[in-house]
């Protein structure tokens, strides 16, 4: 009898252990900080930035939530660095996700420079695993900002090009984003050639290739007759 109170005792003293331990965890978890149009630029202000944009019916972004929530709560105390989220789906949220950061799905993992809200983020791709988000987090959070407010952060190759384009006058500025965006166009209207001649060269590849199959095919029906009219025949034997 007293074994077995013993045990009923361990059990329920695991168990409290148990509930503890969730209780701390969700006591001491941080909520991610939901970024709006209205806040973005004061919260986003001189830091390098990591967010999350979701829906909440998104089985994805429920599936990340518990790692993205770990992730924020251990990067809280930084001066300049965030990790934040954005619901798309409310109705102040859901054309700025399209039309200033580009959102096609979700969930979409953005970072680096928030600097004229999507202009210089880019793409998180890789896995989302707590490990794998947290070890690139720690590495981007390392990398200085660099952008026309912090030329201390950046490059000395790009440092000269800040400074240069501070130089000009707005004509002259306007004049290189001018040059810059035609090149961009004249740059993808040659990939676009060079994909059609791609597809071209698979087309007419394609092409000999069915034709080639084909003969074959019918070369191995006019065998297969052959064998079929010799079966038939009387043995000569």
């Amino acid at each position: 009898m007293q074994l077995v109170s013993g045990f009923s005792c361990a059990l329920v003293g695991q168990t409290v252990l148990a509930w503890l331990a969730v209780f701390v965890s969700v006591t001491n978890a941080v909520e991610v900080l939901s970024l709006t149009p209205s806040n973005y630029a004061a919260a986003t202000a001189n830091k390098i930035v990591f967010i999350k944009f979701f829906a909440p019916w998104c089985g994805h972004c429920i599936e990340l939530a518990p790692t993205w929530e770990q992730l924020a709560s251990d990067y809280a105390d930084g001066d300049n660095y965030l990790i934040a989220e954005v619901n798309c789906v409310t109705p102040e949220t859901e054309s700025w996700c399209s039309d200033a950061f580009d959102i096609e799905g979700f969930p979409t993992l953005l970072y680096g420079d928030p600097f004229r809200e999507g202009a210089l983020l880019e793409e998180y791709l890789d896995e989302r695993d707590y490990d794998t988000l947290s070890e690139f987090a720690e590495e981007m959070f390392a990398t200085p900002l660099c952008n026309v407010d912090h030329l201390d952060g950046c490059s000395a190759e790009t440092k000269d090009k800040l400074e240069e384009y501070l130089r000009m006058s707005i004509s002259e500025v306007d004049a290189e984003i001018e040059r810059i965006e035609a090149k961009i166009e004249e740059l993808e209207d040659e990939f676009e050639d060079a994909i059609d001649d791609l597809q071209e060269k698979y087309d007419e590849i394609a092409t000999e290739h069915q034709i080639y199959i084909a003969g074959l095919s019918k070369e191995i029906h006019m065998i297969l007759d052959i064998q079929e009219i010799r079966k038939k025949a009387p043995s000569s034997e």
